[in-house]
């Protein structure tokens, strides 16, 4: 009879113990993605729309370069969180790096939207020329123009040189946007009184040779008095408190179909004074399911979801 077979137990054991301190440990669960929030649908939407480095209308020929909208959008995008653009800084980056775009597309909101987004985008880009260039265009005695001027101390659209007496547009709207680029002026502010109207509120120019521009008459209306205040006391919303939307005074509605072609233009000005909830509640019932918003009125270019959601994703930044 053969005697009982004993199994090699330390063996099984010092090879199990040697297997398994020859594996590797297990890599962790991926991280679970952020969920989508409205803005950063909104950023996924404007970022989809970049074309070689360049946001480009497809509506509008206006707007086709490249040489306007590509620094707005840049200049919208920079009111979201760094978190919220991480994911797209590549594309933020090439167009960064187109700036600033040469061409007659409005030059003198390019300019100024170009030393914005740089400043908000890129702070470590030098851009003292830049600056140095839109302070040249300002209608001041450098170009002609004296403090007795209704003109004196805005600045137009920049398609041609605005010596006097020839300008193109001098308005409330482009000498806020300069105004936010210099961090204030005390010439665009003597600008901007002079847009007051009699009856309450801002018009959008001064001038009587563009005084057809004044979407109300003589009378003062929401978006112009938004951008006059946005030159005349940046970073005090409460002095624009009794403007809001719901308490909105009748001298400063606009003629409905103005009213609705403007709509997130006057969202995107009011915001930049008196930022509300209440703005914010519009714009989260207009967005699309692609993270767009769009106006159906063609007047004021919103009917381009580039120039909406451009607009509301600041509002809707700066109201969150």
């Amino acid at each position: 009879m053969r005697p009982p077979r004993i199994v090699p137990v330390l063996s099984f054991c010092t090879l199990a113990v040697s297997l398994l301190s020859c594996s590797k440990p297990l890599p962790p669960p991926p991280t679970p993605a952020a969920p989508e929030t409205p803005v950063t649908r909104a950023v996924n939407f404007l970022a989809s729309r970049c074309e070689n480095g360049l946001w480009t209308s497809k509506t509008m020929k206006e707007l086709g370069s490249g040489q306007a909208l590509t620094p707005f959008v840049l200049y919208a995008l920079s009111h979201a969180a760094p978190a919220e653009l991480s994911k797209h800084r590549p594309v933020i980056d090439r167009a960064l790096d187109q700036l600033p775009i040469a061409g007659g597309e409005y030059p003198t909101y390019s300019l100024a939207l170009s030393i914005l987004a740089l400043q908000r985008l890129r702070p470590s880009k030098d851009a003292s020329a830049l600056v140095r260039d839109l302070k040249s265009r300002q209608l001041t005695e450098e170009l002609g123009w004296s403090e007795g001027d209704p003109e004196y101390g805005g600045w137009d659209e920049g398609a041609i040189t605005a010596r006097k007496p020839q300008c193109q547009r001098p308005n409330l709207s482009v000498t806020a946007f300069a105004c936010e680029a210099l961090g204030g002026d005390p010439k665009a502010a003597i600008f901007a009184r002079r847009c007051r109207a009699a009856d309450g509120g801002f018009l959008f120019t001064p001038s009587s040779l563009w005084a057809h521009q004044n979407k109300a008459g003589k009378n003062g209306y929401a978006t112009a008095t938004f951008d006059a205040l946005r030159i005349l006391m940046p970073g005090k919303p409460a002095w624009a408190a009794v403007l809001r939307t719901r308490d909105m005074p009748p001298w400063l509605t606009l003629p409905e179909e103005w009213g609705r072609a403007m709509m997130y233009y006057k969202l995107f000005a009011e915001s930049k004074v008196d930022p509300s909830p209440v703005i914010a509640r519009i714009l989260l019932a207009h967005q699309q399911p692609d993270g767009s918003w769009v106006n159906t009125n063609r007047l004021m270019k919103e009917d381009d979801p580039v120039v909406a959601t451009g607009l509301a994703l600041i509002a809707l930044c700066l109201c969150r």
